[in-house]
């Protein structure tokens, strides 16, 4: 006997082809002295990922027919007991049927497309991007012809492979369902009906565009002298027609408030969402698309002095910000809240983001005491000194929240609520501890039926400053063998760098925030490490 048994009806084979061609013209001319140009263009011919067979599945709102909906086997009451009921027939069955697709009832492939069967649909479910040009020019300009000062500047259009359809599509519903066999015996294992749980599909974007990204600079280079070359620049780096990934199955806010939705079996509980869905008979359908973008700016200057007179540095400061709508390729975006909140709620700054970014390298060897006795000139020369110095902003977090008693505050499981904020979090005044890292007194609950605040990123993780420095001294034996004992420091000041922060609020019934640590930082870098060495070279 056995109380649940799942098989997938077919095991396609995945093997996916796609070719591309590239193909490039470039040319260098020097119009002047002065001036030179560098321009040309690329071009990029993508197929788009296809199986072998052609079979490849995904959902398309176009096939849809609502009149063709299968039905599900609804809750209902009987004589005290939660059961299973089929609406077209009015069998019953366990309640661990609920929300299966009821036997008999619509169209189970309703809207779905396999490619080997549609003639007229691309058999990689999107359509063949044909050649993309993506041109480059650049130029470097001596205004003065003394070859101390340069202007330079750039611009590229460049393209990535699209991912589009991969083997999620070959294995994909309904090349391949998973009935479900309840409460049963291997004695009529073979006759018994299998149900259909709602599955979960796929829609692309059939005329996807390949995500392209143009980068641009714009620089003034100057030799200052002392063997030191400055460098002040923009650059700038913006992505078009990127990925992401919509919900065409939100369950709608308030859904789950609405009496209309009451479960029957528990009037003050709502029916499970399968039964709230837009589209009935589909668990979850994505639609990935093109629609995506992301903006980069930044100024960079850099500082480097060439190795003169026993020294040598280099400095790079970037002060920038990058805003995207999601960090990865057909990464999720939130459409189950009102239009008027898509963009303050999905688009903001890139979790890569770091606001401020510098970084010192030097390099210094001690003068060497030539008047000094042997002994002296043995330990007093041959010393070096390395050092790399990173200082740079924390990346941007949200803040998230949780409850002591769970409360349903939006009606959707589509959509959580996010905290409230009713102040400067870095308004910390005083009466806090050096652990704090933000005031979680200006963080709320928000009100049943709202949304809260919008944006996604509040604050901002802990930032670096740290030095690592190494002190070398070489001690000559031979002339083709030498000796060196080095002391690495990281982290040689011993600053405390912290981690991680406590961003997630407890709010208790009342609304009162219980978490103690929320806002604190929590855990730290590593502390100073001194490694030591003697190393032997010949």
């Amino acid at each position: 006997m056995f109380n649940s048994y799942t098989e997938a009806t077919s095991h396609p084979i995945s093997l996916i082809y796609s070719t591309g061609v590239d193909w490039f013209v470039q040319d260098n001319w020097r119009v002047t002295k002065k001036l030179t140009l560098d321009y040309g263009i690329r071009v990029s011919w993508y197929q788009p990922f296809y199986n072998y067979n052609n079979e490849m599945a995904g959902f398309l709102t176009s096939l849809y027919n609502p009149s063709q909906a299968v039905q599900l086997i609804r809750p209902e009451l009987l004589s005290g007991k939660t059961v299973g009921m089929n609406p077209i027939t009015g069998q019953t069955y366990s309640s661990a049927l609920i929300g299966f697709i009821a036997p008999g009832s619509g169209n189970l492939t309703n809207g779905t497309i396999v490619a080997a069967q549609n003639s007229s649909y691309p058999r990689a479910l999107v359509n063949d991007m044909g050649p993309l040009p993506a041109p480059r020019f650049g130029f470097a300009y001596d205004p003065f012809g003394d070859g101390k000062t340069a202007i330079r500047g750039g611009f590229g259009l460049f393209y990535n492979r699209p991912l589009g359809t991969d083997s999620s599509a070959v294995y994909s519903y309904p090349l391949v369902q998973t009935p479900v066999v309840q409460f049963g015996t291997l004695s009529n294992f073979t006759s018994a009906q299998g149900f259909i749980s709602p599955p979960s599909v796929i829609e692309w974007q059939r005329n996807m565009k390949a995500p392209e990204v143009m980068n641009m600079s714009f620089s003034l280079q100057r030799n200052i002298g002392f063997g030191t070359v400055v460098d002040a620049s923009y650059v700038g780096s913006f992505g078009r027609h990127l990925s992401w990934q919509e919900n065409l199955e939100p369950v709608p806010l308030g859904a789950q408030f609405s009496p209309a939705n009451a479960n029957p079996a528990n009037p003050k509980a709502p029916l499970p969402n399968a039964f709230l869905v837009p589209i009935q008979g589909y668990s979850a359908i994505a639609y990935n698309a093109d629609d995506a973008t992301s903006n980069y700016n930044s100024l960079q200057v850099t500082a480097n002095r060439r190795f003169a007179q026993q020294f040598q540095f280099g400095l790079a400061w970037t002060w920038s910000k990058a805003m995207d709508w999601t960090d990865s390729d057909f990464g999720a975006v939130n459409n189950a809240v009102p239009a008027s909140l898509f963009r303050a709620w999905n688009y903001g700054l890139a979790g890569f983001d770091r606001t401020q970014l510098a970084i010192i390298n030097w390099i210094w060897d001690a003068p060497a005491w030539k008047s000094a006795i042997a002994p002296v000139r043995a330990v007093a020369n041959g010393w070096h000194v390395f050092g790399v110095t990173t200082f740079s902003s924390g990346a941007p977090l949200g803040v998230s929240f949780n409850q002591v008693t769970a409360t349903n505050i939006t009606g959707s499981p589509s959509v959580s609520a996010r905290i409230n904020v009713n102040g400067n979090p870095y308004n910390l005044g005083s009466g806090f501890s050096s652990l704090q890292a933000f005031n979680p007194n200006v963080f709320a609950l928000p009100a049943v039926g709202t949304l809260g605040d919008p944006p996604k990123v509040l604050v901002r993780g802990p930032g670096i400053n740290n030095w690592n420095i190494s002190l070398v001294k070489s001690i000559p034996i031979r002339e083709r063998v030498n000796m060196q004992f080095r002391a690495e420091l990281y982290n040689a000041f011993n600053h405390t760098q912290f981690s991680s922060i406590n961003i997630t609020a407890l709010f208790n019934s009342s609304g009162a925030q219980v978490n103690s640590q929320f806002g604190q930082y929590t855990a730290a870098q590593n502390p100073r490490i001194i490694q030591l060495a003697v190393r032997l070279q010949f």
